[in-house]
This record gives structure tokens, sequence and C-alpha cells, in this order.
């Protein structure tokens, strides 16, 4: 686990929470949470190589909420839009031969083949770089929070 500087105002914004029932408070931490994710994803964006423009765009945030706990994090890839390959990307390949399947061609060029070689790929590991904008998300998160629960304030006060 990595060490974050200390965020400023987030004790204030627990002790705040606290103060409102479990659902709403929920909302407001996936809502805070959401926004901190945003910035990650649009840093991880920045970083993404490019060819068609596809990995980049299968990097979204998704949040969960099970048990009273609130998560939120930042993905990458996505099956139903073509975008098997962003753990290859990421993590790189190894040498290996290429071997078309049940009887399809394979061509290099224009070169009809039975088998090629492909040299391998090199890790690309920009998930990891776009980890440097943790902090801004963190200050994000109690910006977020801050700006709901005065929100929820400002509506329990009005007349």
């Amino acid at each position: 686990m990595s060490n974050y500087r200390y965020v400023n105002g987030a004790q204030e914004v627990q002790a705040q929470l606290l103060a409102y029932p479990a659902k709403v408070e929920q909302r407001v931490v996936r809502n805070a949470l959401a926004a901190g994710a945003r910035v990650v994803r649009d840093a991880a964006k920045a970083e993404a190589p490019v060819r068609s423009g596809k990995l980049r765009g299968s990097i979204r945030v998704s949040t969960k909420a099970r048990k009273g706990q609130v998560t939120a994090g930042v993905r990458v890839g996505n099956l139903k839009t073509g975008v098997f390959y962003a753990h290859m990307v990421l993590g790189g390949t190894k040498p290996h031969s290429i071997v078309p399947r049940r009887g399809k061609g394979l061509k290099v060029g224009n070169v009809p083949r039975r088998r090629a070689e492909h040299p391998g790929a090199r890790p690309d590991d920009f998930m990891g770089r776009a980890k440097s904008s943790i902090g801004r998300a963190l200050d994000t998160i109690v910006e977020r929070a801050r700006a709901l629960i005065d929100k929820l304030n400002q509506e329990i006060t009005a007349p």
C-alpha cells in the first residue's frame, strides 16, 4: 500500500458525515470517490498510448457499495468494445508464434504464411504513471464531499 500525504479537511468531513443516516452518507461518499476517480481516469487517458483511440476510450470509472463499504476504481479494457488487449499493453508480451485458427489464412504483409513470429512488446504502464495524480484526486474527494455536505445542510435549513 502506498503512503499518501495528509489530506486537509478529511477528518472534518468524516465527522460531518457521521451526523447523517447511513444511506445519505453512502451516497455522498460514493459521489465524492467517483469525482476523485475521474481525476485519475483523466490522467490515465492522457498517458495512454493511442493508435485507434479504443484503448483510451475504454478507460472508465467504476464505483460500488457493498456491506457498508464504498469503493471507486479506474478500469481499462472492455471486451464488449473489442479492447481485449489492455493487459497486454500494460504488462507487455513475450516473443511468441502466431498460428492461424481453424484453417484460416495468415498474411504477413501480402505474403500468405502458416505461422508468424511476433517479437513481443514492451510494457507500457500508463495506469501506473496515472497514479501520480492521486494527490489531486484525494483533494477532489474532500472538496466534493464538502460541497455535497454543504448542499445537504442548505436543504435541511431551508424553510
